[in-house]
C-alpha cells in the first residue's frame, strides 16, 4: 500500500492531459465530454463535481 497526496500525484502527471477538478478527484481531459456549472461529465457518463476554488483554473484549462 502507498500513501500519495493527489497534490503530489498530479506533479508526477502531465498536466496538459490531468486536470484536478476537486479536492478528491484528478481527471483526465480526453474523457470529459461535457463542462456544467458545477460538474465535469465524462465519457462513461460519469459526474464529477467541481470544486468552488478549481473551478476558474479548471474552465481556463478546459479553453486551451
Amino acid at each position: 500500500l502507498m500513501y500519495q497526496t493527489l497534490k503530489s500525484t498530479l506533479e508526477k502527471l502531465n498536466q496538459d492531459i490531468f486536470l484536478q477538478c476537486h479536492r478528491s478527484y484528478i481527471v483526465n481531459r480526453m474523457h470529459v465530454i461535457q463542462l456544467t456549472q458545477d460538474s465535469l461529465i465524462l465519457a462513461n457518463k460519469t459526474f464529477v463535481p467541481i470544486g468552488p476554488s478549481y473551478k476558474k483554473e479548471l474552465i481556463a484549462n478546459m479553453n486551451r
